[in-house]
C-alpha cells in the first residue's frame, strides 16, 4: 500500500511539472530517481534515502543522469524521425516495443545504481559489522 501511494504520488508530482513546464519536470525526475525504489525496497522516508543515496554515489549519479537524458532525448529524435516514414500500427508498436526495452534497460541501470549505494544495499557490511 505504501509503495503505490509513493509511485502514484511521485508521477503526479512529475506529471503536473510536465504541465507547468517541461524542464521543471526534468529537473523533478533528475533530483528524485530513487524515490520509487527506496519505496519498493520499504524504506520509512524515501525522499531522505533518495538523497542519501545520490550523496553516496554523486559522480555516477551525474554520469548516469547525464547519459540517461542524452539517450532519452535521442530515442525521442529516433521515434520522431520514425513517424515521418512508419505509419499506423506498425509506427504503434515499433515505438512501444523499442521504447518499453530502452525504460527497462534504464529501469535497471538505476536500481542497481541503488543497490551498489549504502542505503540500497541489502546486506550489512562486514566489514563494519563486527
Amino acid at each position: 500500500g505504501a509503495f503505490a501511494l509513493w509511485v502514484a504520488g511521485w508521477t503526479a508530482v512529475v506529471f503536473v511539472g510536465f504541465l507547468i513546464n517541461t524542464a521543471l519536470a526534468i529537473v523533478v525526475v533528475a533530483a528524485t530517481p530513487f524515490v520509487v525504489l527506496a519505496a519498493a525496497d520499504g524504506a520509512a522516508n524515501p525522499i531522505a534515502s533518495n538523497f542519501k543515496a545520490i550523496a553516496n554515489v554523486p559522480i555516477r549519479y551525474a554520469i548516469s543522469i547525464l547519459l540517461s537524458l542524452a539517450l532519452l532525448a535521442a530515442i525521442y529524435l529516433v521515434f520522431a524521425i520514425t513517424g515521418l516514414f512508419v505509419l499506423g500500427g506498425a509506427a504503434s508498436f515499433l515505438t512501444m516495443i523499442v521504447g518499453g526495452l530502452v525504460l527497462a534497460w534504464l529501469a535497471i541501470v538505476w536500481a542497481l545504481l541503488y543497490r551498489d549505494t549504502s542505503v540500497g544495499h541489502s546486506e550489512p557490511d562486514p566489514a563494519t559489522s563486527r
